[in-house]
């Protein structure tokens, strides 16, 4: 999956997703991410929890570099590349180097199912998702 584009998109939205897709970014409306993310997260805190340390692929999750946890927690908010690249005061090419790292760790196909498994997995808390509209 390249992205999401609700059916109520004006043109310009979707030329702007065609052109994140064909930047390797995936385009999805941020206000559904961010539902999805916080109706995902109220899901997995219902569940008992267990350690990082018992998951299966604990050591994947553990490999994340301090850099690369900082953007998988923007990404998980709905961030844009550029969106990331000034909240960190990195480059945007270093900001797809690190979605790359993060989704070659976590074994999933693009950053939006890092975002998803970092929240399955209980990496990301509510609080650290936040909502995508607020400033960070």
């Amino acid at each position: 999956m390249s992205g999401y584009v609700l059916k109520t998109s004006n043109g310009s939205e979707i030329t702007g997703a065609i052109r994140k897709a064909l930047n390797g970014e995936d385009p999805l409306n941020q206000e559904i991410s961010a539902q999805l993310l916080r109706r995902l997260l109220c899901e997995e805190e219902e569940k008992p929890r267990r350690s990082l340390e018992d998951h299966p692929r604990a050591p994947l999750l553990q490999a994340l570099s301090r850099r690369e946890a900082d953007v998988l927690r923007l990404v998980a908010r709905g961030q844009t590349n550029q969106q990331i690249a000034r909240s960190l005061l990195i480059s945007v090419t270093t900001v797809k180097k690190h979605v790359q790292h993060i989704v070659s760790k976590l074994e999933v196909s693009d950053r939006t199912q890092a975002a998803v498994k970092a929240i399955e997995l209980g990496l990301l808390s509510n609080e650290q998702v936040g909502d995508s509209t607020k400033p960070t």
